[in-house]
């Protein structure tokens, strides 16, 4: 399954190595991930009787299952959390409006839902079972609510004021061949999936090829040697 998260991440190539290879990271390392899941599983919590909270959508797209889980659904607004340490000033970062969009896209679509923690999934036949059916009511906005150290920023993804949702055919425009992609990489994987150096940049190899691309401590600049701590050194 490709999630919506794994198409807008900065480097593709740790998401695949992340699936393929076992690997390693210093607990502090995880440290942002834990504290982003304390306040999502807050807010999942305390959602109000007519929305839907981390349950995850799927559909298809080119024939690839695709998944999301967003945080906060309602009949109208689709919402994800973000902790962050610095809120962009007036607009979502673009990975994060793709991020919703593309989510958006996936509810509207939905073709089975599984509950947080469930691994396996609900056949839309039992959409009694959730507030509302989200392909009957597709969102009309997609909202990112930053949550800095002090205070939370909500800002809408817009153009001139008015919310924009992508159609279905922009999606497929933009996250087709992502998708194509990140599937191909996955079932070919040790082999270099061809032409990803093309989408994803950098050179024809697993390597992070670092900055401008990605400027993260990620997996794959650990690759090929130091994706597991070596027993006899200890690093």
């Amino acid at each position: 399954m490709v999630s919506s998260s794994a198409l807008v991440t900065a480097c593709p190539r740790s998401e695949i190595l992340k699936r393929r290879e076992d690997y390693v990271v210093d607990l502090r390392d995880l440290y942002v991930p834990f504290r982003g899941t304390m306040v999502h599983r807050t807010m999942e919590l305390y959602q109000h009787d007519d929305a839907i909270a981390e349950v995850r959508f799927g559909t298809t797209l080119r024939g690839i299952a695709v998944s999301c889980a967003p945080d906060l659904l309602t009949r109208t607004r689709l919402t994800d959390y973000k902790v962050t340490e610095q809120p962009p000033f007036s607009y979502p970062w673009v990975e994060h409006k793709e991020q919703v969009e593309f989510n958006a896209f996936i509810c509207r679509n939905a073709e089975w839902y599984s509950p947080p923690g469930d691994p396996g999934s609900t056949v839309i036949s039992a959409w009694q079972d959730l507030p509302f059916d989200p392909t009957a009511h597709p969102v009309t906005e997609v909202v990112l609510c930053y949550l800095g150290p002090k205070f939370p920023k909500t800002l809408r993804v817009e153009s001139k004021g008015a919310p924009v949702i992508w159609d279905d055919d922009t999606i497929d425009k933009e996250f087709g061949p992502r998708a194509e992609l990140f599937q191909q990489a996955l079932e070919v994987y040790p082999e270099w999936p061809k032409g990803a150096e093309d989408l994803w940049g950098g050179e024809a190899e697993w390597k992070c090829p670092g900055p401008p691309l990605c400027y993260f401590n990620c997996i794959a600049k650990r690759y090929p040697k130091g994706l597991v701590w070596d027993n006899e050194t200890g690093k």
